[in-house]
Order: structure tokens, then sequence, then C-alpha cells
């Protein structure tokens, strides 16, 4: 069958010849699908694919919908004809498409003579060109993203042979974007939503929808009404001024990797958005002289018991858009900003019922700066010194209660052993005093350093921070009732009060200290009111209460 098809084609072809001097135009699309209906003609051929066109193809696409015959598009072929023919023009019949293509990066690259630049062809197809409402057709919505990854989706390389296209495809596919667009969600945003169709411009023209000036209306076909509260704050005010380092949407949520906030990759993620989104501007130094904000709100906030509930447990804890709202940023000074006077107890109120005027106005980043507020700072300082201060006479008084118990014992060991005991109010006092102490150490520090080794494993264990903060208050509840507990026994107690006035100084203590340490003989030993005879029974006047002697 196929050798007689090939005959036919010849004796065409010949007949054409003879009754004409020339080559033979095509009239008809018989004429050409009797060759190009046929895939064995063109077998061997580098890109044969191009070439056949089957009957079906052809009259499914919507050229062939709409009746238009092959010379309609490749118009003066001759039949037979070689291998140069003429390009298709498209504009003859699309001509603001195609006037809108010439202005467009493609066209642009095109121009230039790079090979790599995209044609009508490589979006459309060639024969079998569908409507973009067609779920089969390559421009529509849900597949238009694989359409431009055949050049986007890998790092290609432009005819100077240095500069890389971006590797767009590769983001887009894993945003919420994309994850829609690859479930087939068609309201999910797609390539030629924010590039448009032909005219694709770069973000410096003025007239591209990824402009920074316009990038905002561009989002606003989803999200209007995110973009009218982006409009009225203060950056978007900011950036229609003219002030180009103001932030429009693309420098919050990404360009093509635009994940959503609950994602922890998410740079608008709870735990990052202070310092990798916010941050980027708020906290950086040239940013902030140049347009004279206020400094330090990053670190204040980081070092505040939000920034670390945040960091430990995102979305526990306030975050910058908490207080300061996601898209409608406005300066305190405008009646319509969260954080007015007028306003901010209903911001603190959202996460604190009932907090009111002073609350609110208790926290704000000038007040917990200790280099901004002098208070803090001094209290800080007061704070570190106490810490050094009282950490260190506990070490100290340990050290020198261990050598002294080691000498005391080492003598006691040549005549006898003696055992002093806690009565059950100072085993009780110390017990409950070591677990509160610990514990609201443990439970701090989690707070403090949460990406410390030991929280990391404290939370996989099941320490989140909404029990961590509730250990930790109960803890605090536990020393204050320790307190309690250990001012009773002093004053209301017999031995307690004895204990109490056993702590005052006397004169003895310091000729003791000197004696001990020159390493003269102090006589008998004296422990509290307690004499021990060498060789006999202690004798009990003392406010030790009852001790047990032992002979060896």
């Amino acid at each position: 069958m196929r050798a007689i098809r090939h005959v036919l084609a010849a004796a065409v072809a010949a007949a054409g010849a003879l009754a004409y001097p020339g080559d033979m135009v095509a009239q008809d699309d018989e004429t050409c699908l009797m060759c190009h209906a046929d895939a064995s003609l063109f077998a061997g051929l580098e890109d044969p694919s191009r070439l056949v066109v089957t009957r079906e193809e052809y009259q499914g696409s919507v050229h062939g919908q709409l009746g238009l015959s092959c010379v309609g598009c490749h118009q003066g072929v001759a039949v037979p004809h070689g291998d140069s023919i003429p390009s298709v023009n498209c504009g003859a019949c699309h001509g603001s498409v195609q006037e809108s293509y010439d202005g467009s990066l493609h066209g642009y690259a095109l121009a230039r003579g790079n090979p790599r630049a995209p044609t009508c062809a490589s979006c459309h197809g060639t024969h079998n060109i569908l409507s973009s409402v067609d779920p089969r057709s390559q421009t529509h919505k849900v597949r238009m993203p694989a359409t431009c990854a055949g050049c986007h989706g890998t790092a290609g390389l432009l005819t100077d042979q240095i500069v890389k296209l971006p590797q767009s495809f590769t983001a887009y596919a894993q945003s919420v974007h994309g994850q829609g667009t690859g479930r087939g969600i068609a309201a999910a945003a797609s390539c030629a939503d924010c590039h448009s169709v032909h005219e694709l411009r770069g973000a410096a023209d003025p007239q591209s929808r990824i402009n920074p000036r316009n990038v905002a209306s561009t989002c606003g076909q989803c999200h209007p009404d995110i973009q009218l509260e982006y409009d009225r704050s203060i950056h978007g005010r900011a950036l229609q001024a003219g002030v180009t380092d103001s932030p429009t949407c693309t420098d919050c949520h990404g360009e093509h990797l635009i994940l959503s906030p609950r994602d922890p990759n998410a740079s608008t993620y709870a735990a990052r958005e202070a310092v990798e989104t916010c941050g980027r501007c708020h906290d950086d130094p040239l940013i902030i002289s140049k347009y004279n904000l206020e400094s330090g709100v990053v670190g204040t906030y980081v070092d505040s018991y939000h920034g670390w509930a945040t960091r430990r447990t995102a979305g526990l804890a306030a975050t910058c858009d908490d207080c300061h709202t996601a898209h409608l940023v406005l300066p305190a000074e405008d009646p319509a900003s969260s954080v007015h006077v007028d306003n901010v107890v209903a911001t603190c109120a959202a996460c604190h019922p009932g907090a009111g005027q002073e609350f609110a106005a208790s926290y704000t980043h000038a007040r917990v700066s200790a280099a901004v507020n002098p208070v803090n700072r001094i209290i800080r300082n007061i704070y570190l010194l106490a810490i050094a201060f009282i950490i260190g006479l506990m070490v100290l008084h340990n050290l020198v209660i261990m050598n002294y118990y080691m000498i005391e014992s080492r003598r006691a060991q040549e005549v006898h052993s003696w055992v002093m005991r806690f009565d059950l109010h100072q085993i009780l006092q110390h017990l409950l005093l070591t677990v509160a102490f610990v514990v609201l150490v443990v439970t701090g520090f989690a707070l403090r350093f949460p990406d410390a080794w030991w929280v990391v494993g404290l939370a996989n264990l099941g320490m989140n921070e909404v029990l961590r903060g509730d250990i930790h208050r109960a803890a605090g509840v536990l020393l204050i009732a320790t307190s309690v507990y250990h001012a009773w026994y002093v004053l209301a107690t017999k031995r307690g009060r004895r204990e109490l006035k056993a702590f005052a100084p006397r004169w003895s203590d310091v000729t003791d200290l000197v004696l001990s340490t020159s390493g003269c003989p102090a006589g008998p030993l004296v422990v509290g009111e307690i004499l021990v005879h060498d060789g006999s029974t202690p004798v009990e006047h003392s406010p030790w209460g009852s001790i047990k002697s032992r002979y060896r």
C-alpha cells in the first residue's frame, strides 16, 4: 500500500510537471496530505515529526475547524518543492499578537539571532494548535507551566554563552501556585497570569506586569482585597511615591517559590518572618539610616518572649504581622494603624483578653531596648552583675564548705565520726528549693536558647511551648511557696529562730577563720554551738538540735 502511495505521489508530481512548465502551486489540502500524512516518507530525517501531518490531527486543530487550508499558512509553496520553504508568517492573521511579541523579551531575543528564542510554534505547536481553553492545549492554563519549562526549567545559556536563563519552573512547581496547577486547578495562578501571554517584558520595563510598581496590581487580579490593603499601607504608598526600596508582594513572599505562611520553608513563616522577611529592611543599617527608621526593632523582638516562643513553636506567640498586620502596615502616628494609641489595646487584646492601656503601653520596641531605654540598660547590667556575684559566691561558698568538711572529716576520723542531720522541715525546704530552682533554670533556658540540642530533644519528647510555660510558672509558684514556708519556719518555730540567730555574725567567726587559715590549732572543735570534746559525748546545748555520736 505504501508503494502505491509513493507511485501516486510521483505520478501527481510528474503530471503537474508536464502540464506546467514551472512548479505547480498546491491548491488543496489533499495534495499536501498525500505526502505529509505518510510518516515513512520522512524516516531518517533529523526531526521527521515536524513534517508529518495526519488528517485527524489537522482537522482537530483550531485552523482545521475553521476550514483554513495548508496554503493559508504555507503561502507560495509549490509541488514538488525542496527542503527550503518560506517561513510561516502568523502575523498575517494575528497582527496585534505579532506586534506584542515583537516588543517582548522573546521577540527581542529572536531579533538578536538567539537560536533558542521561542517562536509561535514553540508555545502553540505547529499543525495541532488547539484553543487555550482546551485542556489538551499546550497553552491551557494548567499545562502552560510545562510549556514554559521547555526553556525555563533548565539553566539554558544565551547566545553569549555566559548569561543563564533563570530556572523559574523548578521554584514555581514547589509553590502554592504550582501545586495548584499541578493538581489541575485552573484558578491557580499560571505563568501568563503574572507575565502576560505575548507581551512579556522585563521587570525594569515600566509597562511590565512584574515591574515593582505593578506587582501589587498583578497579584491583585486574584487577591483584590489584599491589594487594596497594600495600596493603603506605608509600603504601597512609598513605592508609588518612587521609593524603590519599599517592599512589594514579591519581596516578602518571593517571586516563583511562593509558599503558604504555614510552611516552615516560607519566608513568611512565623519563626522566620522577623529576621528573614521584615528584618531584610528593618535590620539593614543602610535602610535605617537612609529613611531614619527606628533601629533595633528586630533585635528587641527576637530577644523578647514573643521572639523566643515563635522560634520554639511558630504560630503560638505574636510575630510582626500580628501587631502591625500583614499588608495594611501603617506607622504608629496614623489613626488607622493597628499600633496607634487608640487601637493598640484592641491589637493586644486579640491575644491577651482583658488587656488595658497600661498593658499595651508596657511593650514597645523602645521600652524593651537596652540601647534606647536607660532603665532597661541599668536593670540588665544589675541583673548580669547579680548573676555573676550570686553564682560566684555560691561556688566560692561551696568550695569553702567542701574544703572545711574535708579537713574536719580527716580530723574527726582520728577520734570519732559525726553525722549531723536536718530535721524534717529543713529536708523538705531544701528539696523544694532544689526542685524549683532546677526546673526554673531548665525551662527558662529552653525558652531563651530554643535551638540548643537538649531543648530540641525535650521538644521531641513532647515539651512544646504551652507545656514549657506551664511547667515554668508552676516552678515559680513552688519557689514562692517555699520562700513563704521558709519565712514561717525561721520566724514561727523554736528551732527556726535559733537557726536565724545562729546566722548572725560574731567575732569568733573572724578569729576562727584566721586560726583555721593560719594552721594553728583552734582548741576544741566548735560546730555552731556544739562543743565536741576528744573522746567524749557532745554537749547538747545548741540550736542544732539532737546530734548522735558514734564511736569507732
